[in-house]
């Protein structure tokens, strides 16, 4: 929304500039002067340098537009007052229609007015309709059974600009930290985040140690939510990336909520779009590799399998069967052992899909569906994720994204079986890497590393 925003304020005065040419030389006008192009063009540059510089595009201001007009405004005029100063210093005063930049300052400032009446309105529509409102879970340090007092300040001060989806004293740790599944260290609080849409996490932490909250904190980095503590004097024991502020409360933010904003929007568009065009790439291909899986071994052409994806979610993954069905095991079986070198249960089709990767093709199915991404942390089998969950501190933050059918991990080198405890390690290394330094860019760079990696020798046995 505030991108939107901030590239709507641009476009305003870029088009108030056309109407102030109409307004001032009419239709007519064959042809207007280089001078006036390039005046409209450094009059747009510097009303954009200035709305960055100047005006406070948070949620809040947008949604009362008083807070901001005369900023904006003032931000405006700046920028036309540049201009004159700079038409001075050419000595080229005399050859701008001083009257058409007269017009093009009224037009712009009214359909500025007129653009943030027009956001603040719909803003204020929507979030009583229940939509665009950050979905809040509230953890109260005092710990009593009534609603947290925590919650009923922000439902009182903030309104609808956040809609509290639950509130809850603040947890007991069930267990030592090393012992056991993570998630059943808080288990309730597992459940709520893992069963409810959750954007942000607020801990009030009157009553709760310090070492508590660190350990709650950590904990929390598991979920694709932000986390932002309330006590200022807790906050030392956890980096703090931002601050923030709910109402009269001060909030200091601790976790980031991953692909916040429009990184979400882009890496959604990256994985449709691209995902879809892969899928039709790949589609002769992939119907060349049916045929020579069911002509080679009895049994389906698909193997499907249960693993976790966002937010720890079980996801059906499909992949091309690569093994025999009466050795491989079962999806949903306890233990799943990793395929090793010269292993008997991969046919001869199957040790050459997946010495190419080429059995993940299916997966782009799970792309399309908007189950996976092209590029993300791979899923694990259910098995191996419950497994290393309980050796690796920070393994479940991986799952703060959707997997993905190639990664970080995997064009470092980190592709196929792993061994060794050290090697899963370096592998959650680099994925917790992409999760927190995610970009464009690193996802491109990604693909087609990709293919490099896949030729190369490597453990994908």
């Amino acid at each position: 929304m505030t991108g939107l925003v901030r590239a709507g304020d641009v476009l305003v005065v870029v088009a108030a500039g056309f109407v102030a040419t109409w307004l001032r030389f009419g239709a007519g006008e064959p042809e207007l002067p280089d001078l006036l192009r390039l005046v409209h063009f450094s009059g747009a540059l510097a009303a954009a340098l200035g709305f960055a510089f100047l005006v406070d595009y948070e949620f809040e201001p947008l949604r009362d537009p008083g807070r901001s007009l005369g900023r904006l405004l003032a931000a405006w005029s700046v920028a036309i007052a540049a201009v004159l100063v700079l038409l001075y210093a050419l000595k080229s005063g005399e050859e701008v229609s001083r009257l058409w930049i007269g017009y093009w300052w009224g037009a712009a400032g009214v359909g500025l007015i007129a653009l943030r009446v027009g956001v603040g309105l719909a803003i204020g529509a929507a979030q009583r309709g229940g939509a665009l409102r950050r979905a809040v879970l509230v953890i109260d340090g005092a710990r009593c059974e009534e609603k947290p007092r925590l919650a009923d300040r922000l439902i009182d001060e903030v309104g609808d600009e956040i809609r509290i989806v639950g509130a809850m004293p603040f947890p007991n740790a069930v267990g030592d930290r090393r012992a056991g599944h993570p998630l059943e260290r808080y288990p309730e609080l597992a459940a709520f985040l893992r069963g409810h849409q959750v954007d942000e996490v607020v801990v009030g932490t009157d009553g709760a140690s310090p070492e508590e909250v660190e350990a709650l904190v950590r904990w929390l980095r598991a979920f694709p939510v932000a986390v932002s503590l309330v006590d200022r004097a807790i906050a030392g024991r956890v980096p703090v990336v931002a601050l923030g502020r709910l109402g009269t409360v001060s909030l200091l933010r601790v976790v980031e909520q991953p692909l916040d904003g429009w990184k979400r929007v882009v890496k959604a568009l990256e994985d449709r779009i691209l995902g879809t065009i892969f899928l039709l790439l790949a589609a002769p291909v992939m119907l060349v590799i049916a045929l020579a899986i069911k002509l080679t071994s009895p049994g389906p052409v698909l193997y499907r399998q249960l693993r976790h994806g966002f937010n720890q979610q079980p996801i059906e993954v499909l992949k091309f069967r690569t093994m025999y069905v009466d050795r491989c095991d079962p999806p949903d079986a306890a233990v799943v052992r990793q395929a090793t070198r010269d292993d008997p249960r991969v046919t001869p089709v199957g040790r050459f899909l997946r010495r190419t990767s080429l059995d993940e093709l299916p997966q782009l199915f799970n792309v399309v569906r908007g189950e996976m991404s092209l590029v993300g942390p791979r899923p694990h089998a259910l098995a191996h994720n419950d497994a290393y969950a309980a050796l690796i501190d920070d393994y479940l933050a991986r799952h703060r994204v959707k997997p993905g059918i190639t990664g970080w991990a995997q064009v470092n080198g980190c592709r196929g079986e792993t061994a060794t405890l050290e090697e899963m390690e370096r592998r959650i290394r680099y994925d917790l890497e992409y999760v927190e330094r995610w970009s464009p860019g690193k996802d491109l760079f990604i693909l087609f590393a990709t293919l490099g990696s896949v030729l190369r020798k490597t453990k994908a046995y």
